[in-house]
């Protein structure tokens, strides 16, 4: 269709130029006279839209074309957000490797040897013994102050000595004591009077701190050290006044009734303690039962101040358990 078109416009075209040319005077003297309008032949003014119509077409295709890849980048951007989630996915698999790397079990350690303790020789038992007794007898006392005039003497004139000294000091203080008038070793006495008064309210003092079961323990640990440590062999048990009365043995209830009577008056200790044993020993049974009946008395008094006051049983069925 197009072509004939084409071919229709072309021919006219050609008739016009010849006309053109057969009337060129006409036309010149036309134009000089007034202006020519300008006449697009009909043919022309078809092939010139048909043109113009393909040009708009290839505009339109061109534009469709352009804005093609305009579309493909919007998809591929769609689709590159659309991926996120992959890289996601993928940061979670990371994580999850390397969760698997945390969960790997750590090595062993060995297991620590124990330690064999060795066996403890009998000196050291002893010494461990003595440790163990030292810090339940209760061996630091109250320091006591002179409590005879001598006494007082001699640490009123040796305040400042050195040992080395201390032992003439000593012979030559015995010979100025003994050259001391009597109104001076009075006041020597009266100044030891106040120190044994002192030294009393202090110990007093220093075992009521303590109670009743402490000193009884204390008590018990010194006699033990007493029996195996040499260095304690002069340390006396503590006295204390709230500690039970031991119970008195049948022998020595005995004792004091012959004490009593005033038999033994004249006679020496060592005498009177010799007859009285033998006299012991020739009673009968029945003689000896009045003493051990107030001895077995006497134990049971004991047994039950043991429990109220110290709250322990006797150790044994002797009276002076």
């Amino acid at each position: 269709m197009w072509s004939s078109v084409r071919s229709t416009a072309a021919r006219q075209l050609r008739v016009s130029r010849a006309a053109k040319v057969n009337t060129g005077l006409t036309a010149s003297s036309r134009v000089a006279s007034r202006p020519a309008n300008f006449v697009i032949p009909t043919s022309y003014r078809l092939v010139l839209c048909s043109r113009s119509f393909s040009h708009t077409g290839d505009q339109l295709a061109a534009e469709k074309a352009a804005a093609k890849p305009r579309a493909k980048k919007s998809t591929t951007t769609t689709a590159a957000k659309k991926k996120k989630p992959a890289a996601k996915k993928a940061t979670a698999k990371k994580a999850a490797g390397t969760k698997k790397t945390a969960k790997k079990p750590a090595a062993k350690r060995a297991a620590p040897k124990k330690r064999v303790r060795k066996a403890l020789s009998p000196e050291d038992k002893l010494k461990k013994e003595v440790r163990e007794l030292k810090k339940v007898a209760l061996l630091q006392e109250p320091k006591k102050l002179p409590d005879r005039a001598w006494l007082v003497y001699v640490a009123q004139n040796t305040q400042n000595l050195t040992p080395d000294s201390l032992a003439e000091t000593i012979r030559a203080l015995a010979s100025q004591y003994n050259s001391l008038g009597s109104f001076e070793k009075e006041r020597l006495e009266a100044a030891a009077h106040q120190n044994r008064l002192a030294n009393e309210a202090a110990y007093k003092a220093w075992v009521e701190a303590h109670s009743p079961v402490e000193i009884d323990a204390a008590n018990r640990a010194r006699q033990r050290l007493r029996r195996i440590s040499p260095a304690h062999k002069r340390k006396t048990d503590i006295k204390d006044s709230r500690l039970p009365k031991r119970g008195l043995t049948s022998y020595t209830y005995f004792t004091k009734s012959k004490w009593a009577t005033g038999e033994l008056a004249g006679e020496s200790f060592r005498d009177a303690a010799s007859s009285i044993a033998k006299e012991w020993k020739s009673l009968s049974a029945a003689e000896k039962k009045a003493f051990e009946d107030t001895a077995a008395a006497d134990a049971e008094r004991y047994a039950k101040d043991v429990k109220s006051v110290l709250h322990r049983e006797v150790r044994s069925n002797s009276p002076a358990a």
